[in-house]
C-alpha cells in the first residue's frame, strides 16, 4: 500500500519488539509505522527505547487501539503521529510525510479524544491558570496552543487569530520552549495533562 507513492520506499519489516529496535539500528529509516501490540514489548516502549538512542528517527503510531491512555502515552514517548488502522490510506501517508518532516499528524478522531479527554476531566479555571502561570504562557499563546491541539494548521491558526502565519510560528516556537517539547502532539500531550486549555 505504502509503495504506490514514488517518494516512499519500504526498508525493512519486523514482527517483534525485538527485531523492531535491530530493524531500526541497522537501517536507519526516516520513518517508523509502529503499532502498540506486538510480540515482546509493546510499541510504546519499543518507542521510548528508539527515541532514546536515535531520536532523529520519526515514528508514526499505526494502531487499531484509540484508547485514550495509549494515544498519550505514545506521544509522551516520542511519537510524531498516531493513526488509526481504521482510517484512510491518505491519512498514513500523509502522517509519515509529515513525520519526515519533523511535524506531527493525528488522526481526527485522535484529536477528538484528547480534547474529550479534557472535557470528561472537568478542567476548572483554577487549574488552567495554575497550569498556565507555571509555564508563563501569554493569553495568545494559550489560544494559539488551543487551536494547535485541535489540529488546525498554522494557516488556520492565523485566520482565527486574525495574525500573521509568521506569527504563529513564532507563537509556537515559543510555547514548544516553554513546555521543553520538539513537536504539535507533545505539545497537545502537555496541554492536555498540565490542564492548560
Amino acid at each position: 500500500m505504502l509503495e504506490l507513492d514514488d517518494d516512499i520506499h519500504v526498508v525493512g519489516e519486523a514482527g517483534d519488539s525485538g527485531e523492531a529496535f535491530e530493524k531500526a539500528a541497522s537501517l536507519m529509516p526516516d520513518v517508523i509505522l509502529m503499532d502498540i501490540r506486538m510480540p515482546g514489548e509493546n510499541g510504546i516502549e519499543v518507542v521510548k527505547r528508539i527515541k532514546q538512542q536515535m531520536p532523529q528517527i520519526a515514528i508514526v503510531m499505526l494502531t487499531m487501539y484509540d484508547y485514550d491512555e495509549y494515544i498519550i502515552d505514545a506521544i509522551k514517548a516520542g511519537a510524531a503521529g498516531y493513526v488509526l488502522k481504521s482510517g484512510s490510506r491518505e491519512d498514513l501517508v500523509k502522517s509519515m510525510r509529515e513525520a519526515c518532516l519533523g511535524k506531527s499528524y493525528m488522526h481526527p478522531e485522535v484529536v477528538h479524544r484528547i480534547l474529550s479527554a479534557v472535557h470528561r476531566e472537568g478542567i476548572k479555571s483554577t487549574d488552567h491558570g495554575n497550569g498556565v502561570f507555571k509555564y508563563h504562557l501569554t493569553r495568545r499563546q494559550v489560544e494559539v496552543l488551543k487551536l494547535l491541539a485541535e489540529g488546525k494548521t498554522n494557516k488556520q491558526i492565523a485566520s482565527s487569530l486574525c495574525i500573521s502565519k509568521e506569527t504563529v510560528k513564532t507563537h509556537i516556537r515559543d510555547i514548544f520552549r516553554k513546555l521543553s517539547v520538539g513537536h504539535r502532539a507533545q505539545a497537545s500531550t502537555v496541554a492536555v495533562r498540565q490542564r492548560l486549555l
